[in-house]
């Protein structure tokens, strides 16, 4: 399945993104957060929670929008409580720690799945589900 996603993730319009280097588009942000979930992140995954997000990451409406990374960093801080689920990857205080950020938003029924990816860099730095409410 992984290498199937990575296919799928891996291509804008037909085009094959390279990772790294910098983001400078939406499609660009979404391909990214793509491709770093089929390389990074499902292969951790316990198999369930794999079919899930790798499901929702392959119907959801996805979307993205560039800003700071402290901003995106206090939003996530201000939401996520201590009985809330572990994120997906990486760490809040690595998402502090970026300038600029693309926010890709995958938007399915009730639940919202957000990943973080360095404008500079291209790389994921934190991908969550925030509660519902």
């Amino acid at each position: 399945m992984g290498a199937a996603l990575a296919l799928l993730f891996g291509l804008v319009g037909g085009v094959a993104m390279a990772a790294g280097g910098p983001v400078g588009s939406e499609g660009e942000a979404i391909a990214r957060l793509r491709e770093a979930y089929a390389r990074e992140v499902e292969p951790a995954l316990a198999p369930e929670a794999r079919r899930r997000w790798s499901t929702h990451l392959g119907e959801a409406r996805l979307s993205a929008r560039e800003g700071r990374c402290d901003q995106a960093a206090r939003r996530v801080r201000d939401t996520l409580g201590p009985a809330d689920p572990a994120p997906l990857h990486g760490s809040v205080a690595r998402l502090a720690a970026g300038d600029r950020c693309w926010t890709v938003s995958a938007a399915l029924g009730f639940t919202t799945l957000l990943g973080y990816v360095d404008a500079a860099r291209g790389e994921l730095l934190f991908l969550w589900s925030p509660p519902e409410g």
